[in-house]
């Protein structure tokens, strides 16, 4: 994590999302690769900028509503401890049909001065017992000189 002060940045009241889509890419799909939703994000070549995609199944006729509070840092309890984490939201009626479409979105998006360790991508069908996540971390790794 790098730590910057607002004098290196500027003053941001929160992140401010540069670019999202989302699209159809297959339907009727009969074996979905994962329930879960598929999560990736990159460091962009802009200074505290990234790049988020996420892919998810859904049935087939469900078109998924995203929704995040990206301003906003919670903190997760984990068994290597507290992180702070950013949360995007998938609401769809329905997590399981007999045919599955699959979703994709990107998310180009500047942080503030509010740093996460994490983006938790989680489905909203309205019952939390059958909310489900992934989470994923951004690190820096060098190869061993």
């Amino acid at each position: 994590m790098i730590a910057h002060t607002e004098e290196k940045i500027g003053l941001r009241t929160g992140p401010i999302e540069r670019d999202f889509s989302f699209s159809l890419i297959s339907e009727n799909i009969t074996t979905p690769v994962s329930h879960e939703p598929l999560v990736a994000v990159y460091p962009s070549e802009e200074q505290y900028t990234y790049d988020l995609f996420v892919h998810v199944y859904v049935p087939t006729g469900v078109t998924p509503t995203w929704f995040g509070q990206f301003d906003q840092v919670g903190i997760d309890t984990t068994p290597a401890g507290d992180i702070q984490v950013r949360y995007l939201y998938i609401q769809c009626d329905e997590l399981f049909g007999d045919s599955y479409s699959l979703w994709a979105s990107h998310i180009h998006y500047t942080i503030d001065i509010n740093e996460a360790q994490a983006i938790r991508v989680l489905f909203d069908v309205g019952d939390p017992r059958s909310t489900r996540g992934t989470v994923t971390t951004v690190s820096n790794t060098r190869m061993p000189m």
